[in-house]
């Protein structure tokens, strides 16, 4: 039932969305933040061929659905995410399974480590599809709070496939619900 009524407002809010807000969503240039200009900071890719009216709208959801505050939601520059995440929890796991921290690296050291994650998706039209680009990124300070300026915390990658996975969801419940006429079906790169 809750899905349900997911799908109809998505369907509401993508149909309300003035052309002009949607016409928006063409931005030519990636922005900078999501360049591999450090190897320590790694950009996930993913192309679905929704259009991208259709991708943002159900990017409000895909994070809620996995325990995430949109804070950052700027339509006009296809941004979207949370640049301070400090719940012990996403996605139904604990944080520390989703990066490395310190020299380490690995899931175990993440264990002592409070962490802080950023997370931020950019909303790319491509042709008629789309393409999104993922960045999270973590800091992890220690337990007990010596201070310190804490360390980076590297993606694992698995919190960016769990994105596309829930991505290529809600796009095919949004599709089976707009009926067949619509080409919201998803691919994953």
């Amino acid at each position: 039932m809750k899905i349900r009524l997911l799908i109809a407002s998505l369907l509401l809010a993508v149909a309300a969305t003035p052309t002009a807000i949607r016409a928006q969503l063409t931005i030519p240039e990636v922005p900078v933040i999501f360049t591999e200009s450090d190897p320590s900071i790694r950009i996930a890719q993913a192309e679905f061929a929704a259009p991208a009216d259709e991708v943002w709208a159900v990017m409000p959801a895909v994070l809620a659905d996995l325990g995430i505050d949109a804070q950052v939601d700027t339509t006009v520059s296809g941004l979207i995410g949370n640049l301070r995440i400090t719940t012990p929890t996403v996605a139904g796991e604990r944080v520390r399974q989703f990066v490395s921290c310190g020299t380490n690296a690995g899931p175990g050291a993440a264990n002592m480590f409070r962490i802080r994650l950023n997370l931020m998706i950019f909303v790319k039209p491509e042709g008629t599809g789309t393409r999104t680009y993922t960045r999270v990124v973590g800091t992890g300070s220690t337990v007990g709070g010596s201070g310190g300026d804490g360390v980076l915390c590297i993606t694992t990658g698995r919190l960016e496939q769990r994105i596309t996975e829930r991505i290529n969801d809600f796009l095919a419940a949004f599709a089976a619900a707009a009926g067949p006429s619509t080409t919201a079906s998803a691919a994953v790169q």
